[in-house]
C-alpha cells in the first residue's frame, strides 16, 4: 500500500532533479568559480555513506602532497541564523554571531590539523568573508556534501555510496533513500564504495555508469573513555555488554563496528540524524547501568554533556581510507589537479 503512494512521487522527486540537473549543464542555472581548485565530496544517499571521514581522508591526502585544503560546508541542522557562517580551526570555533552546532564540521576541525572548515548555507559568500578575514590563502577547497551543490564549480566531483547491499534497487525520495537515480553518478569522475559491498552490486552500479567504483576500508582505533567517570575512573573491565546511542543516518554499521571488538550490545537507543541527545532522553539506558558507547558526531554535537554524564560513555573513532592500489590512482589525480 505504501508503494502506491511512494513509487508515483519518487517519479516526480526525479523529475524535478533532472530538469534542475539539465539546467545547470545548459547554463540556465550558473555556478560560481572559486579562487583555487575545488574537491566535491558528496553523496546520492541521504546520508550513513561515510561522506564525513572521506572528507578528512582526503585533507590528510592534500597536506600530505603539501596543500593548504580548507573544507566548505552547508553545516546541516547547526543552528545558524540565514545568512550566517562559522569557522572552525583546530577544534575551536572562530567566527560567528551565533553559537553554531556542526557535529560533522566540529569532528573534521578536531582531526585535522590547520585545516579550515567554513560553514554556511550559502557556501559562496561563506569563503568570500573567510576570504576577507584570514592571511593564510587555501590552496584547495574541499567541498563537503557537494554533489547536489552544482552552485560552485568543482574540478573534481566525488562521490562516496558507502556499503552496497544485495538488496539496493536505487529508487530516489520518498520510496528509497537516493536523492538522485544512479545514473547521476556519471557526472562524477570517482565513485567510491565500501570493500565489504556486495560484489555482483559492484558489477551492476559500474556497468551501469560505465566506469569502475574504488574500494575504501573502514577501520577503528577502539574505544576511547570521554565521559569524567570513564577517564577518572575507568573500570578494570567494561565488561562484554554494552549500550549504544546514536544519532546518525545508519547506525547498522557503527553497531557492526563495536561488535567485531568483541563486545555484545544489550541495547541501541537510535535517534534522527543530528538530533542534539539530551539527559531526558535516555533515562531508560541510563537506568541499566552499563557503559555506554556513542559516535564522534554524537560527541562533538554536545560534547560537554558527555563529559559530564554520570556514567562510562565512550566513543569509537574510526577511519576511512581507500585500499592502497586504488590509493595510488587517486593521488595520481590530486597531483594532476594542483599542478594545473
Amino acid at each position: 500500500m505504501f508503494s502506491i503512494f511512494t513509487t508515483p512521487l519518487a517519479w516526480l522527486y526525479g523529475c524535478v532533479v533532472r530538469l534542475r540537473n539539465m539546467a545547470y549543464d545548459a547554463g540556465l542555472l550558473k555556478s560560481v568559480t572559486l579562487n583555487a581548485p575545488v574537491i566535491s565530496i558528496g553523496n546520492i544517499a541521504a546520508g550513513g555513506t561515510g561522506k564525513t571521514p572521506f572528507t578528512i581522508y582526503v585533507c590528510e591526502l592534500l597536506q600530505r602532497l603539501g596543500q593548504r585544503p580548507a573544507i566548505v560546508t552547508r553545516g546541516y541542522r547547526s543552528g545558524l541564523r540565514k545568512g550566517d557562517s562559522v569557522v572552525y580551526l583546530n577544534g575551536k570555533q572562530l567566527t560567528s554571531a551565533n553559537q553554531a552546532y556542526a557535529d560533522e564540521a566540529m569532528l573534521q576541525s578536531m582531526k585535522l590539523k590547520d585545516v579550515p572548515v567554513i560553514v554556511g548555507a550559502n557556501r559562496s559568500e561563506a569563503v568570500s568573508r573567510f576570504l576577507s578575514t584570514t592571511k593564510t590563502q587555501p590552496t584547495v577547497w574541499v567541498l563537503d556534501d557537494g554533489f547536489q551543490h552544482r552552485r560552485v564549480k568543482r574540478d573534481i566531483d566525488i562521490v562516496v555510496l558507502g556499503e552496497l547491499s544485495a538488496e539496493d534497487d536505487f529508487s530516489v525520495l520518498p520510496k528509497s533513500t537516493y536523492r538522485e537515480p544512479i545514473a547521476a553518478l556519471g557526472r562524477s569522475h570517482v565513485v567510491v564504495v565500501s570493500d565489504d559491498s556486495n560484489q555482483e552490486t559492484i558489477h551492476s552500479v559500474s556497468s551501469t555508469v560505465a566506469k569502475p567504483l574504488w574500494l575504501s576500508h573502514v577501520f577503528n582505533d577502539g574505544l576511547k573513555p570521554v565521559s569524567e567517570k570513564a577517564q577518572r575512573n575507568p573500570p578494570a573491565d567494561i565488561g562484554t555488554h554494552l549500550a549504544l546511542i546514536c544519532a546518525i543516518a545508519n547506525p547498522s554499521r557503527f553497531e557492526r563496528s563495536v561488535e567485531s571488538l568483541g563486545y555484545r550490545i544489550k541495547t541501541v537507543k537510535k535517534f534522527s540524524d543530528h538530533l542534539r541527545i539530551d539527559k531526558s532522553m535516555i533515562a531508560d539506558v541510563l537506568a541499566l547501568n552499563l557503559p555506554i558507547v556513542i559516535t564522534e558526531k554524537d560527541y562533538y554535537r554536545n560534547s560537554q554533556f558527555w563529559i559530564s554524564l554520570d556514567a562510562y560513555v565512550y566513543t569509537l573513532p574510526i577511519h576511512l581510507k581507500l585500499i592502497s592500489q586504488d590509493e595510488t590512482k587517486f593521488l595520481a589525480v590530486l597531483t594532476a589537479l594542483i599542478s594545473k
